[in-house]
């Protein structure tokens, strides 16, 4: 990766890598989720590969003969002439092709597909974490907090000092970060997890799918207050903001 002067990192060198497909797998109810990223470009032929499309890191045009209209709409968009209709389907110049797209987006059959989508690795690890934090939320909508809670209990049965347990709770505007919410949350804790839990922190997310969320001081001293009426010992109590700072 190339630095200037400053030793700064150049945004445009980024390390970049073609996709073919991210799949978000939960498993166990949401307790967890694998994700499974499949990058194109596969430095030797393999028996099971049926075409030489994955060799190359480049993205490439493909087409579903069966999906096809032979309505001919892609060879007259193609800006390159790389698309003609034979005896024998769709002949696709893959040495002229640049994989613009013009011809998938005019495809009313899906059957042109672009294989791989080039991306630098932050992109990528940003939309994961967005993707898992979303399917996670939905997954908690389904089933609630149940899970969580019973794995909690688990854990704070089978500790034992010197060990002990630091709880902490995302802090979000009309979600975790109301009344009822946190009352249930340490009067919880307090009934369960004690006396092994070390403490309660309640912080502030620097940013949850793309919202940044910030506490006043009149916000902090209100949960402060709500999470010490909970009845979960208040000398453990930790409100902690953005920036890592405790309030």
């Amino acid at each position: 990766m190339n630095q200037d002067k400053n030793h700064s990192f150049d945004m445009m060198q980024a390390p970049q890598g073609t996709v073919l497909s991210v799949d978000h797998l939960p498993l166990l109810k949401g307790e967890k989720i694998d994700t499974h990223i499949v990058l194109k470009g596969h430095p030797l032929p393999v028996l099971w590969r049926n075409s030489s499309l994955h060799h190359t890191t480049a993205p490439e045009l493909t087409w579903k003969p069966d999906n096809c209209l032979y309505c001919q709409q892609c060879g007259e968009v193609c800006p390159k002439g790389c698309l003609h209709i034979t005896d024998d389907g769709l002949q696709i110049d893959h040495e002229k092709c640049d994989a613009c797209g013009d011809c998938v987006k005019e495809c009313p059959s899906m059957s042109l597909q672009m294989l791989g989508n080039r991306t630098t690795a932050g992109d990528l690890l940003h939309k994961t974490l967005k993707q898992n934090y979303s399917t996670a939320e939905k997954i908690g909508q389904i089933y609630g907090n149940s899970l969580i809670l019973e794995n909690l209990e688990k854990v704070s049965q089978e500790i034992r000092p010197p060990t002990r347990l630091v709880v902490r709770t995302p802090l979000i505007p009309d979600k975790t970060a109301t009344e009822v919410e946190i009352h249930q949350t340490g009067k919880w804790l307090a009934d369960h997890v004690m006396p092994n839990c070390h403490g309660w922190e309640l912080f502030e997310p620097k940013i949850i799918c793309d919202e940044i969320f910030t506490f006043s001081d009149k916000d902090w001293a209100q949960i402060l207050g709500w999470a010490k009426d909970s009845g979960f010992p208040t000398e453990i109590i930790n409100c902690i903001d953005s920036s890592g700072l405790q309030r």
